[in-house]
């Protein structure tokens, strides 16, 4: 029989693009929590990453092309966001025979605020093609995150993987509201978009491991305030595999100066 083969996966919200200063056409801004998060997403070995906030203005294919080389990941893809310059980016490693690339889509129309990057990929040693979904879920509207949701299980009989900031509480969240605006508590503790794709089938890692950490409500970087923060888990990662190819999950601390999102990622093995 063939070897099993692992795969990797991330999701990570950036922040500005991970980039500080205040030129608007972004050539003169200080990079260096950009890079300072590609050292940490580099140490997680990843194969596949799917980025928010890639918020690079006129460099922005530099900036891909050159965070691509630092991870080692050939395969990129830079997905426009409808809104403020909030564009996706999609990095695969490829070239170990492990991740094959068939294609590739991007849906910038509604009810997608943001956009939907899709990326058909081969998996050495499973039979069928696999989806990696990158999206990022409207800011303020839970209507238009419920939209996003009901459209997105339209791939609920693929096998996929599906990273994004839904910018709404996962099934399993109970944070405590105190301090926070009530308008922004009744619109991100909102479950009908989680609830909508797990009535599709579509699995949430975290909750499937119980691994409950929050995404989300740690400082902002460069924020100084003493406001309260809602943490909940914003960042997750969906898959319609079967459970049993989950290996492992994290929620990653390491980069809480770098971005008011945290790092979350799974392993799947496959083929076993």
């Amino acid at each position: 029989m063939p070897e099993p083969t692992t795969i990797r996966v991330a999701t990570c919200n950036l922040f500005e693009g991970g980039l500080d200063g205040d030129d608007p056409e972004h050539f003169s801004r200080d990079d260096s929590r950009l890079r300072q998060q590609v050292e940490v997403l580099a140490s997680l070995k990843l194969d596949l990453i799917g980025i928010q906030e890639a918020t690079w203005g006129m460099l922005d294919d530099n900036r891909l092309d050159g965070v691509a080389t630092d991870l080692g990941m050939p395969w990129r893809y830079l997905g426009r966001s409808n809104l403020y310059g909030c564009n996706l980016a999609t990095l695969i490693r490829t070239g170990d025979n492990k991740i094959t690339v068939k294609d590739y889509t991007h849906l910038t129309g509604p009810p997608f605020v943001h956009g939907l990057t899709n990326v058909t990929f081969i998996i050495a040693g499973h039979p069928r093609t696999v989806h990696f979904l990158v999206g990022h879920s409207a800011p303020s509207s839970p209507t238009m995150r419920l939209a996003e949701a009901e459209t997105a299980t339209v791939h609920r009989h693929h096998d996929l993987i599906y990273v994004a900031d839904f910018n709404a509480a996962a099934l399993d969240d109970d944070p405590d509201t105190t301090g926070i605006d009530k308008a922004t508590a009744r619109g991100k503790l909102d479950k009908r978009p989680a609830e909508t794709l797990a009535a599709a089938g579509f699995h949430d890692v975290g909750g499937v491991l119980g691994d409950r950490t929050p995404t989300v409500g740690h400082r902002t970087p460069n924020e100084d305030d003493d406001a309260a923060k809602l943490a909940y888990r914003c960042d997750r990662i969906y898959t319609t595999l079967p459970t049993e190819t989950v290996t492992g999950y994290g929620v990653e601390l390491g980069g809480d100066a770098l971005s008011d999102h945290r790092i979350v990622w799974a392993e799947f093995t496959l083929g076993r």
